[in-house]
């Protein structure tokens, strides 16, 4: 990461200013999609179609609808589930996320 922000001509990162980076399999997307079901199901888990981590949500014009999900509400609803107990169908690599994200919103208090 550090090589990347030095390539941009960007600031390195400071852990003091409180941010949290967070890497999908594929790409952010995948994530909104999951989230967009979730939130249009009424949180109901059994009712959220199941997303494929390695698909490309971000590029394929038929989730484009679920792929603009507001980040924020998005972010705020996955520092929200208990990391210990996520939801059944949680993408396994926002599973491993949830613990960094619950305790960063807290620090951050979202």
């Amino acid at each position: 990461m550090a090589d990347k922000l030095a390539a941009s001509n960007l600031p390195p990162l400071n852990s003091t200013e409180g941010r949290l980076l967070v890497i999908p399999v594929r790409n952010v997307e995948t994530w909104m999609v999951w989230a967009f079901r979730w939130l249009n199901t009424a949180s109901a888990p059994a009712g959220v179609i199941p997303i494929d981590e390695n698909a490309d949500y971000k590029s394929d014009p038929k989730y484009r609808g679920e792929t603009k999900a507001d980040a924020f509400k998005v972010g705020k609803l996955m520092a929200d589930f208990d990391p210990a107990s996520p939801p059944s169908n949680v993408p396994e690599a926002m599973k491993s996320i949830l613990k960094p994200l619950n305790d960063f919103a807290a620090w951050a208090k979202v």
